[in-house]
């Protein structure tokens, strides 16, 4: 660390000791603030604006760490492992949301950061990087201050093509300051950049709110975690709070016997969980240590560990798994700490929003800058390329005027009067090298200075459209290096319920189809998109009324099941012994015959002959609770009023063999092709329109011989029929992962 400076003169007689040292020590944090916490601008701190600049000069090169290193501690003079582990953090893809450098060798992996040694690696700055930072951005714009030494000049911040303080996480801890910034998904940031343009546009003399894209603004994480409060980081960006708790999840693979530990928090070290884990195996007394058999690290991906355990077959595996939960950090929340030095080295606070603002203002002065400089230079060689046309003629007089023994002042006044030029003009000859003014072709510098004029013209227009710049320049970035995001915020597609005791939710049919097969005594549910609000019902015997969670649901959790509701203002529908009531809220169902429905106020019912009705919860008792005797019925399933087209997959134990598929309009009274006698059982429905799912799976009743229907193409299926029958027996094509599953 450089030597501080102190406006204070110690010596004096004045300052009591508690003074000298208060300002000591203030002296000394905003010292460590300015070289520790990132730029308000790029969002870098100082060692990393270094090892972006010394590769100035070899953008496309391969350049030896070692040289590389020594090159970052001329301008950084600490030590050579701080700035080693520095530059080898910057260039891993786990560690850092956007790579400023790459490295050609062993630069470490997600489970053991550290990578070779020096000696053996190649770095060199990474694409994204290089047109972040130099591609289209004239350096002559950046703010220059002098290096550590005193003997250069260096960039006080860079000013990138998008915000980078929105792509850059940090996690610093100064004295008496800490800043903790998770970064956000790259296409976001991107669109982020062109709302805000086309906010300003419309809005010139106001700062854009971007209310309305408070979506945008939820962070990404450089290895794969869950994040589990997007409703409720949504809702506090809406009131303008960005520094409301991240709630961040790992992953584990679960199998019957095995665990698989993948990722933890971000913000977590893979090598400390790994030390945890060995540790607590070490420790005889411990139920881990009592209870596995074998513990590996299969890791072959450089973004994911794979600690994997193997436990007795005795053990419930869903035990085994908090037992680990308890050991590792494996859910945790991350606070963002929104704190920045500005131009001035001073600590400041900032929210994403002012970011843009900031980086814009900054970004729009430095194209502006640039062009001008642009411009500068284009005028120059315009009126250096019109200079020599106008000898052109002559070139061979211009020449032995120039190669003659007279003295300077005679051959400007010579070539100024023959030539009617000005001192200027003149001085342009006395510059030209003679192989330059001897070996040209008139008509060709003619053409260069018809280009030079157009280039000219250009740029007058990007000065007239500099938004037009930073757009498309957040265009490109979205195009060129668009990639999916990192951290899981959508909604698992369905889940499967193990021994009515646990949930393991699924993001595609490929893993529900992997569960299956590994939990086969599971039930499975898929869930719909217009039922967006999910409660996990907890294991207890009991009828209780199912409680909302600030949380969005694990993963995997303790729970008999996941009930739907497209609004938060719901009801229950209870169907017992051909009665029907409803209670406002939902309620569970683990401990009756009843069937809890969720509706909303209008739902559209279907009775046991097949017609469908339209209904109020009025027309069904309304009751205080769920196991109140209602008023009779002949319903047996009801459709809340969000779904609009459907189909109602439904069997009979007449027609063991047969699977219904009937179509209903909502909004219409029809029937459904119902048999008289025997029970009427609906597998699920399948709703329709654009951008709905094409695969299900659904349960088989207990009576039919086959435990699940895996619906691999319901439009295929359909082939545009309303009403149709499928057949199934032992013949039928068996689904080669789950043997117990018939394929339609």
């Amino acid at each position: 660390m450089a030597k501080i400076k102190y406006n204070t003169e110690f010596k004096s007689k004045d300052l009591s000791a508690d003074q000298v040292v208060n300002v000591c020590m203030t002296d000394y944090t905003l010292d460590v603030a300015a070289n520790k916490i990132p730029s308000v601008f790029d969002g870098l701190k100082k060692v990393q604006r270094r090892a972006i600049w010394v590769c100035r000069d070899s953008l496309d090169k391969d350049i030896p760490m070692m040289t590389y290193i020594g090159d970052v501690l001329k301008s950084h003079q600490v030590g050579d492992m701080s700035v080693t582990n520095a530059c080898m953090r910057i260039a891993q893809d786990f560690s850092t949301y956007v790579s400023i450098l790459y490295g050609e060798g062993n630069i470490g992996r997600y489970e053991f950061k550290k990578g070779g040694a020096p000696r053996y690696l190649k770095i060199r700055i990474s694409d994204i990087a290089k047109d972040l930072f130099y591609t289209g951005v004239n350096l002559k714009t950046l703010p220059m201050t002098s290096t550590m030494d005193t003997m250069g000049l260096e960039p006080a911040y860079f000013i990138p093509r998008l915000p980078t303080t929105l792509l850059f996480e940090t996690l610093t801890i100064g004295v008496g300051t800490k800043s903790q910034i998770l970064p956000m998904y790259f296409d976001n940031v991107c669109e982020l950049v062109k709302r805000y343009i086309d906010e300003h546009a419309k809005y010139p003399l106001h700062t854009p709110t971007f209310y309305g894209y408070e979506n945008l603004f939820i962070p990404d994480t450089p290895i794969f975690n869950t994040i589990r409060n997007t409703s409720l980081l949504l809702d506090s960006y809406r009131r303008g709070i960005y520094d409301a708790s991240v709630q961040v999840d790992g992953e584990i693979e679960v199998s019957p016997n095995t665990l698989v530990i993948k990722t933890v928090p971000c913000n977590i070290s893979f090598s400390k969980v790994t030390e945890a884990i060995v540790n607590t195996l070490s420790d005889k007394k411990s139920w881990l240590a009592e209870n596995y058999t074998e513990y590996v690290n299969l890791a072959n991906e450089h973004t994911k560990g794979a600690l994997s355990i193997t436990f007795k077959r005795n053990v419930n595996i869903f035990e085994a798994l908090q037992k680990v939960k308890e050991i590792i950090t494996f859910t945790t929340g991350i606070k963002p700490i929104y704190n920045f030095v500005n131009k001035y080295g001073f600590e400041v606070q900032a929210t994403p929003p002012s970011l843009i603002d900031r980086w814009y203002k900054e970004r729009y002065s430095s194209l502006v800058g640039g062009i001008k400089y642009s411009q500068s230079d284009n005028i120059k060689s315009i009126y250096e390329k019109q200079t020599r046309l106008l000898v052109a003629d002559h070139t061979d007089e211009v020449i032995g005027i120039l190669r003659s023994d007279r003295t300077k002042e005679e051959m400007y006044k010579i070539l100024m009067d023959k030539f009617e030029l000005s001192k200027n003009q003149t001085d342009v000859l006395f510059n030209t090298s003679i192989s330059i003014l001897s070996n040209f072709n008139k008509q060709a510098l003619i053409k260069e200075i018809e280009a030079l004029y157009i280039k000219a013209k250009n740029l007058k227009d990007m000065l007239d459209d500099v938004d037009n710049v930073i757009y498309k320049d957040a265009e490109y970035f979205q195009k060129k290096y668009h990639r999916p995001r990192i951290a899981k915020i959508t909604p698992y597609i369905g889940y499967i319920c193990y021994q009515g005791s646990q949930i393991l939710q699924f993001d595609t049919i490929d893993e529900a189809l992997s569960l299956l097969s590994k939990f086969p005594d599971s039930t499975i549910k898929m869930f719909c998109d217009e039922m967006p609000h999910r409660y996990l019902v907890s294991t207890k015997p009991v009828i209780e009324r199912v409680k909302d969670s600030k949380f969005d649901i694990p993963k995997i959790a303790e729970g008999s099941t996941i009930l739907e509701s497209p609004t938060t203002d719901i009801y229950t529908l209870c169907i017992k012994d051909k009665t029907i009531s409803c209670v406002k809220g939902l309620f569970n169902n683990n401990s009756t015959d009843t069937l809890f429905i969720p509706i909303t106020e209008k739902f559209t019912g279907i009775n046991k002959n097949g017609t469908i009705v339209k209904m109020n919860v009025k027309d069904a008792a309304i009751r205080k609770t769920a196991d109140a005797h209602g008023k009779m019925s002949d319903l047996i399933y009801a459709i809340p009023s969000c779904y609009k087209n459907l189909f109602i997959v439904h069997m009979n134990t007449i027609d063991p063999e047969s699977i219904r598929f009937d179509y209903i309009k909502t909004s219409q009274t029809e029937r459904v092709m119902f048999i008289d006698s025997g029970e009427e059982v609906v597998l699920g429905i399948i709703p329709i329109g654009n951008n709905k799912p094409n695969e299900f799976i659904f349960n088989f009743p207990s009576w039919c011989p086959f435990k699940f229907l895996y619906i691999k193409n319901f439009k295929k299926l359909q082939n545009n029929k309303n009403n149709f029958t499928c057949m199934i027996n032992r013949r039928s094509k068996r689904n080669d992962t789950v043997r117990s599953m018939i394929e339609l």
